[in-house]
């Protein structure tokens, strides 16, 4: 099915009429001058960034650690999620990419320390995507709010950056308190991971 023919079933099915999502209602909500995003508090120093407005509904989750903060993925790149997450906490900030498609890692060009498993599809990931690779994100049917004031549409891609670390099936990920172990899980994609805090069972 083509992405034009797509996007006509989901202005017919209006995908954003089955929001709020029943399961955050449930959850504590964080102020958040970022209004893109909806911040919930999920338990003691774990934080959900949640897109709702685009039909990804990507999440980001941040864990705040004793040394340093973790945050997983940083999403589509239309609200700020940089200024967003130093609302919640003021430590250094080390991003981590559960894979590389375009919703997970729009705005880690806005943090200095970032990881992703060592494959090909990593590698490449850094050198950013254009606008031609973006623009269907926020195509007819794939919103449901004005875009945040100051983005332009015409300009969306994704910044090139610097992958820091290079992720491998068993290293370990430390905050200072805790510790979350890389598992490597292809599936949904090649270079996909899953992070393990064997301690707390997350």
């Amino acid at each position: 099915m083509s992405p034009t023919a797509d996007r006509k079933l989901l202005i017919a099915d209006h995908w954003w009429d089955k929001l709020p999502r029943k399961i955050y209602s449930s959850l504590e909500r964080v102020p958040c001058s970022q209004d893109w995003f909806e911040v919930y508090k999920v338990k003691p120093d774990i934080y959900v960034f949640y897109e709702p407005y685009q039909y990804e509904e990507a999440l980001s989750t941040l864990v705040i650690g004793e040394n340093k903060a973790l945050l997983v993925d940083t999403g589509c790149g239309i609200g700020n999620i940089r200024k967003a997450v130093e609302e919640v906490t003021d430590l250094p900030v080390m991003v981590v990419n559960t894979h590389a498609h375009n919703d997970h890692i729009a705005q880690n060009y806005l943090f200095d320390e970032v990881a992703m498993l060592d494959h090909f599809w990593s590698h490449k990931a850094q050198e950013g995507l254009p606008h031609s690779e973006m623009a269907h994100l926020i195509a007819e049917g794939m919103l449901w709010k004005e875009l945040p004031a100051g983005f332009d549409p015409m300009n969306y891609h994704v910044p090139g950056f610097k992958v820091t670390r290079w992720l491998h099936e068993g290293d370990k990920i430390e905050l200072g308190n805790r510790s979350f172990e890389v598992l490597h899980t292809p599936g949904h994609t090649p270079d996909s991971i899953c992070l393990l805090d064997r301690e707390d069972k997350l």
